[in-house]
């Protein structure tokens, strides 16, 4: 599952390399859903489903322990503090994903801002049942990430931010 798809680059890439396994993208944004089903659509690919909408309405129905993955990638950090409570990785969502998350599946998180970074960290470390997998986060391991770069990964990288990767294991 990929909460916050974009235009759909990552998601469209990974169904179309991996025709054995079902993906699910999630996003709210109508340009970016409509612009990935044309792609869907066009490529005739049956192993992607689609919500538009908030993930939030969506944890409410997703059974516990049936997604392998969660791909979160370059989540609007909302920069200002006042705003902080927006992001997307919080407590609340964090324990949504760890209900619907299998016994050893993966959460994929890609950032450029280092204060998310951070909190994200901090957040996943408060959660016991999570442990890290230890990698450089400032390198790229194309083990659980695509040797194809998003939208807003190609941007960070063009303005200077370095990309932070990091997976967290559900025991």
């Amino acid at each position: 599952m990929e909460i916050g798809f974009g235009n759909g680059e990552h998601l469209i890439y990974q169904a179309f390399e991996k025709k054995e396994i079902n993906f699910v993208g999630c996003e709210v944004f109508q340009n970016g859903v409509a612009s990935t089903c044309y792609n869907i659509h066009k490529h005739e690919m049956e192993n992607i489903k689609i919500f538009q909408g908030d993930i939030r309405i969506l944890f409410n129905f997703l059974p516990k322990a049936t997604i392998e993955r969660f791909y979160v990638l370059f989540p609007d950090p909302w920069p200002k503090k006042k705003h902080h409570m927006r992001r997307l990785l919080n407590e609340e969502n964090i324990e949504n994903i760890c209900f619907s998350l299998k016994r050893g599946g993966k959460v994929c998180i890609a950032t450029d801002i280092i204060d998310y970074k951070n909190q994200i960290i901090g957040l996943f470390e408060k959660m016991k049942i999570f442990r890290r997998l230890k990698f450089n986060p400032m390198t790229k391991n194309y083990r659980w990430f695509l040797n194809k770069n998003t939208k807003y990964e190609d941007k960070a990288i063009k303005e200077g931010r370095t990309p932070f990767y990091l997976v967290y294991a559900k025991s």
